[in-house]
């Protein structure tokens, strides 16, 4: 299991070499409202990439279980965990979104 997730590990790296930079939360800021927000925004986004990571890592978990009931369950509950945390920060950051529109 562990060369298989270091070999999908490998195959990832590149791709993190061509990633989108994140945004500069301090471009633009002209008040602290702002600034609150932006920084708000990138550490939801943070958050959202981690937890996209741990639905492909609870994935995997599952698939190679090779029938173990034990890995099989831990699968199912980081998968299930992982998507309850993407839920969570597409809610907040649309919450923040809906704040920002109404409230300034």
């Amino acid at each position: 299991m562990r060369k298989i997730l270091i070999s999908f590990g490998a195959w990832l790296l590149p791709g993190l070499a061509l990633a989108e930079q994140i945004e500069n939360p301090l471009t633009g800021v002209n008040s602290f409202d702002v600034l609150y927000i932006n920084v708000l925004n990138a550490i939801l986004g943070l958050l959202g990439g981690v937890a996209f990571i741990f639905v492909i890592y609870g994935g995997m978990l599952f698939l190679f279980s090779g029938g173990n009931e034990e890995r099989i369950e831990k699968g199912k509950k980081t998968f299930y965990w992982a998507i309850l945390g993407v839920t969570v920060v597409i809610m907040s950051y649309s919450i923040i979104q809906f704040l920002y529109a109404k409230l300034l």
